[in-house]
């Protein structure tokens, strides 16, 4: 017979780590805010932090307490430095600021809960503030040269360097456009968004970056935008189009690609790794993000679905490639 769990046992082994966390993050965010963790890059004291925060010298050290007990800094010397993952998340070449990844938890949050569910009936601010944290940082030199290097190795992107047409079906706000036009400034690019708030805020960081010249944002719809002149490279940002939508979308990708243009979406999850370990941080990470996906109508799809979806399509040489921030389907159109 299964022996019955003592209620404070069970409720340290799981609740506990649960809010824990929650209070965790809400830690962060304060510290953040108030501009701790930038002067904890490189190592302060606590006379020093209070002076330069402006927050009282016992609440310093209060925080300072939290961020230590829970890895996020560590004493040195005389005061207090981040650690090395966290230095790495709030530097420079950050994929996407730590401010964004706070902000757009609180998003999910509401989507998660059932307070909000779908994309479309999110306010202007809150699906600003999620697109802005699921591409790449544009303001980013780290991230820029990175990316040119990423894009210069891979036999899919690698054209690039030489110019031609970038499409991108659902830009958002265009990290990812804008990051890439940087990276390789004889391509062109055009992205098309839904959501006129959105595209506008696209508008003004090309604007912001001086490559407003180079791009052309499009305020429609992603499945019937049609041109005359065929684009040499195509993105589709899969996870945010409902099944209604889907055969449309990539009807769209196909129709304004060229023959031999290359395109590219992204994977949802390593199944790999979840298969190896069904209850580890990358299974549980797929589970809840596939909550807010469904709240969304966006169907399931792993890459060997996606996969076929861009076969049904009518694509060639559909490729699954798990390689960091470039990873996804590549496929060519015929």
């Amino acid at each position: 017979m299964e022996q019955e769990v003592e209620f404070f046992t069970a409720m340290r082994a799981v609740v506990t780590p649960l809010v824990t966390a929650s209070a965790l993050l809400q830690v962060i965010d304060r510290a953040e805010r108030a501009g701790m963790l930038r002067e904890l890059r490189e190592g302060s004291d606590t006379t020093r932090l209070a002076a330069a925060t402006g927050l009282p010298l016992d609440t310093v050290v209060a925080l300072c307490g939290a961020l230590v007990a829970n890895g996020i800094a560590e004493p040195v010397a005389d005061g207090f430095r981040l650690t090395p993952d966290w230095r790495a998340i709030t530097g420079g070449g950050a994929f996407v600021s730590l401010a964004d990844m706070i902000a757009q938890s609180r998003v999910i949050d509401a989507m998660l809960s059932g307070r909000e569910s779908a994309y479309a009936s999110l306010s202007p601010e809150d699906r600003s503030t999620f697109a802005h944290a699921v591409s790449p940082n544009p303001y980013s030199p780290e991230l820029v040269e990175r990316i040119r290097a990423e894009i210069a190795a891979s036999p899919w992107w690698s054209g690039m360097t030489e110019g031609g047409r970038h499409l991108e079906l659902g830009c958002g706000v265009a990290g990812r456009m804008l990051t890439v036009l940087q990276a390789m400034p004889r391509l062109r690019a055009v992205g098309v968004e839904l959501d006129p708030a959105l595209a506008e805020e696209a508008r003004r960081r090309a604007s912001d970056l001086g490559i407003r010249d180079r791009i052309e944002i499009v305020t429609g719809d992603a499945t019937t935008y049609r041109t005359d002149e065929p684009f040499d490279f195509g993105f589709w940002s899969q996870w945010f189009f409902p099944t209604p939508s889907r055969q449309a979308a990539l009807a769209s990708l196909f129709a304004n690609v060229r023959s031999g243009g290359v395109v590219r979406s992204p994977v949802f999850g390593d199944h790999g790794r979840m298969a190896d370990d069904p209850h580890g941080d990358e299974a549980r990470q797929y589970s809840l993000n596939r909550v807010m996906l469904d709240g969304w109508g966006v169907p399931e799809r792993t890459p060997e679905q996606l996969k076929a979806e861009f076969e049904d399509a009518g694509f060639i040489d559909v490729t699954i490639v798990y390689h960091d921030i470039n990873d996804g389907i590549y496929a060519r159109r015929p």
